[in-house]
């Protein structure tokens, strides 16, 4: 199987702030955004796409072609619900490594297992509600929810794996917009993600006789970085629950199962905020480093890698 090959796992999660695909003005920035991803893809490689409110089957289908990564079937199926999922995978690798036969799909997150050098991981996309319509208590309460789903179907997978003889999960990655800051109580608190900025704080509970992780969240690095372009992937002046401006919602954090047999590139791993395209650099932000929402989309998107380690070689 492909999973023994030494490879590096590049993802892209963007927002791309849904469409109405009758609308002048939104047709033009879905243009937009379809010439930013294939830059970027161009720029990258990414091996997984993972976009929110990219709803349609016009727009899903319109990416699949022109950037030549596949949409599972289940995908497909749910863009021609009346509420598609906010979540859309997309991909281009071979099924011994993501298995679509696998994949979850729920109304607001995605689940799909991926096996890479001999470990497989749970990978997850998120889209919680906004925390500009909901207040902090009920995210969090969402935020718990979906941690305990997301774990329930850990256990199921290697239920149905200690039968078929097949690996285990070893971890969790869970990557999307989560509509908080890294610093939110339905990030931090034990009843939410439990998310953690060391991932020397990593641990694991039994809760009802399964286990439930602690994540890891490097996207602290991220938010506020005055050495970089931009504060974070979203902007909003005022009407948020902490009014802070440049607020990091989208990330992705991990279980101790993806960090130790991976190295996290904290270089790859960047907020972007432009792309090149036929030889021309456009931006993905104004003067100011806020989202050109009307150009593209009101979230900037964020990439990440991870190379499995090397074996320590004995002399």
């Amino acid at each position: 199987m492909v999973e023994d090959v030494q490879t590096d796992l590049k993802v892209l999660f963007w927002n791309i702030k849904g469409s109405d695909e009758g609308d002048e003005t939104s047709s033009k920035r879905l243009d937009n955004i379809v010439e930013a991803l294939k830059g970027m893809h161009q720029a990258n490689q990414f091996d997984i796409l993972v976009l929110a409110e990219c709803n349609g089957s016009f727009m899903r289908n319109r990416i699949e072609i022109e950037l030549n990564m596949s949409q599972s079937t289940k995908t497909k199926r749910t863009a021609l619900l009346k509420r598609p999922s906010k979540i859309a995978i997309f991909s281009n690798l071979p099924h011994d490594v993501l298995d679509p036969s696998e994949e979850i799909v729920m109304p607001r997150h995605s689940y799909i297992p991926l096996s890479i050098n001999g470990k497989r991981i749970l990978l997850v996309g998120v889209h919680l509600r906004s925390q500009y319509a909901t207040p902090q208590r009920v995210i969090r309460e969402d935020a718990d929810k979906i941690r305990h789903q997301i774990f329930a179907y850990v256990h199921e997978l290697n239920e149905k794996s200690e039968v078929e003889g097949r690996p285990l999960i070893d971890g969790v990655a869970v990557a999307g917009d989560f509509n908080m800051d890294p610093h939110d109580p339905g990030l931090v608190e034990t009843y939410s993600f439990d998310a953690t900025m060391s991932p020397m704080n990593l641990m694991s509970l039994n809760v009802n006789g399964r286990r439930v992780e602690r994540f890891f969240n490097p996207s602290w690095t991220l938010h506020g970085n005055i050495t970089k372009k931009v504060l974070g992937t979203f902007y909003m002046a005022s009407g948020a629950n902490n009014p802070i401006y440049f607020h990091m919602l989208d990330q992705v954090i991990f279980t101790r199962g993806v960090i130790d047999p991976f190295e996290f590139d904290y270089e790859f791993f960047e907020i972007i905020s432009s792309y090149d395209y036929n030889d021309v650099n456009n931006s993905l932000i104004d003067r100011y480093g806020r989202p050109l929402s009307r150009n593209y989309s009101d979230h900037l998107p964020i990439k990440f890698s991870l190379t499995p380690k090397r074996e320590e070689q004995s002399e």
